[in-house]
């Protein structure tokens, strides 16, 4: 019996202490809720935003144009152009059993010429090259004046978005201080 006294009392005792802190949390913070206010105007708000671009520029006699090293000299064409020559004159040079010989030493030296060739043009290339920074500007929206009214009185505020002809608002009451107790 004692028990289940002492449990009654304990319950309650913790009910009226929630129900009083409960009361003191409202009068002391207010209650809060959303309501729709009018949205008068909603003006958009830019930035500048600069940003800097790097830009490999090479010149060619005299003229300044953008270059891409890998796609201009990365072509076969010298090395093949060299194997032929190579292998015509060891063609030439070799007789008998040692023209086929020839022929292939002097295409593979070709070829090796060929390639130290197109190897020059890209370091001639790349010595021509230098980069260049590019500055590009541009305007991006950052958010929204915006100016609405609520219960008769005008308020400006700054959103993220565009809120439209209406936008809901948090409505904060609080008892004004001088009735406090």
């Amino acid at each position: 019996m004692f028990n289940k006294t002492f449990l009654t009392a304990s319950v309650l005792s913790l009910a009226l202490i929630g129900t009083v802190n409960a009361g003191y949390r409202d009068h002391k913070r207010g209650n809060d809720f959303t309501d729709t206010a009018t949205v008068i105007s909603s003006k958009p708000i830019y930035e500048t935003i600069t940003t800097t671009i790097p830009e490999k520029v090479c010149s060619d006699r005299g003229r300044h144009h953008e270059y891409s090293y890998e796609r201009s000299y990365n072509s076969k064409t010298d090395p093949i152009i060299g194997a032929i020559i190579g292998g015509v004159i060891g063609n030439q040079i070799g007789s008998g059993n040692g023209k086929t010989a020839a022929t292939v030493a002097g295409t593979l030296l070709g070829a090796s010429i060929g390639t130290d060739h197109r190897e020059a043009k890209r370091a001639l290339a790349h010595d021509r090259c230098h980069t260049i920074e590019r500055t590009v500007t541009r305007d991006e929206l950052v958010g929204y004046r915006v100016k609405y009214r609520y219960n008769g009185r005008i308020y400006r505020t700054r959103l993220d978005y565009d809120p439209g002809n209406q936008m809901k608002v948090v409505v904060n009451l609080t008892p004004h201080r001088a009735h406090w107790k």
